[in-house]
């Protein structure tokens, strides 16, 4: 499953959270150039640890951001074609997509919670 691979899941299941297992998309954070700085500017932010899809929604973020400048528009239609032109190196890693607007390079990340926290056990995917 993914998607669950924070603390809330944690503090909700409590012990029986122990051995669960889930997929994610990416790298684990921690392993990312800005992921270190990333996490740590989210928990003081907002008193927590980073949430699974927190990373990518602040690339989303800039990469909107990037291609509405970079098309000069805020039309969908100008965004989306601009979007496949753009390489942007962001906190889940590069990014840029193929001309199906498909990820290039898309990699997952298996968890499992061992000793109350989540553990990567193994990443496999294309980046490089």
């Amino acid at each position: 499953s993914g998607g669950i691979a924070d603390s809330v899941f944690i503090n909700s299941a409590g012990n029986a959270a122990e051995g669960a297992m889930a997929w994610e998309y990416g790298r684990p954070v921690d392993s990312l150039p800005e992921g270190r700085a990333f996490a740590a500017k989210f928990k003081k932010r907002f008193g927590a640890e980073t949430l699974t899809y927190a990373p990518f929604a602040y690339d989303c973020a800039w990469l909107a951001i990037t291609a509405m400048k970079k098309a000069n528009s805020v039309k969908p239609a100008a965004i989306i074609e601009t979007l496949r032109t753009i390489q942007y190196n962001g906190i889940t890693g590069n990014i840029s997509f193929d001309k199906f607007g498909d990820l290039n390079n898309p990699t997952s990340t298996l968890y499992q919670v061992k000793s109350m926290k989540w553990q990567p056990v193994t990443t496999i995917g294309a980046e490089k």
